[in-house]
């Protein structure tokens, strides 16, 4: 990993509580940043490194040298290097070219390259919303917890959020319980259209 600094640029850098990896992982960015927690949720991915992988390439005849924002490992152990970018760099032509530059390098050494936009995470309310779950990620299980919240909310039938924390309140449990579940997707809910209250819909996951 390359030393992290911001002599000269004006930004945000920080250490992420990595539930995925058992440690910490860098940012330099509040982009980056929710990517990581992005990719804390997916459940195909298996782990990941931040700025781990570096690649030489060449650009307007000149040599350059290119460190990766995230080595990706999905569960069937393919890896994918990534570039975390806002939007707008797609309309920048000196970025297009360095972008294709980097992706033919580092394609030619074997590796997958993925551009990875913020428009494809950060949609509607997704993130804000993750971000509240994350907190309850490693929420202590109580014995019988689980098997509670599961009653409360029988398969192919929807609550509303509220309900069933008030339920497992009434059975003695803590409501965190039901905001693990739904970060762990054992139970489901529409993350992007709205804040996450207690009017929102939730179900149980078909796995």
């Amino acid at each position: 990993m390359r030393d992290l600094h911001n002599a000269g640029h004006r930004r945000l850098i920080g250490l992420l509580p990595s539930k995925k990896n058992r440690g910490t992982r860098a940012f330099e960015s509040l982009l980056e940043l929710d990517h990581l927690v992005h990719l804390e949720f997916d459940t195909n991915v298996s782990s990941y490194q931040v700025q781990n992988s570096q690649f030489k390439y060449n650009l307007g005849g000149k040599p350059r040298r290119y460190t990766s924002d995230v080595d990706v490992v999905d569960l069937d152990g393919s890896i994918e290097i990534r570039e975390v970018k806002p939007d707008e760099v797609v309309d920048q032509p000196e970025w297009r070219d360095r972008l294709q530059a980097i992706e033919e390098s580092v394609r030619s050494q074997g590796h997958v390259f993925r551009l990875v936009l913020e428009s494809e995470f950060r949609i509607g309310w997704r993130i804000d919303n993750l971000w509240l779950l994350y907190r309850y990620a490693d929420w202590p299980r109580q014995t019988g917890a689980r098997e509670a919240l599961l009653k409360l909310l029988p398969e192919g039938r929807e609550a509303l959020l509220g309900d069933v924390m008030h339920g497992m309140l009434d059975k003695s449990y803590c409501s965190g319980h039901v905001l693990r579940a739904l970060f762990e997707r054992e139970l489901l809910c529409d993350l992007i259209a709205e804040e996450l209250h207690e009017g929102t819909v939730i179900w149980r996951s078909e796995q």
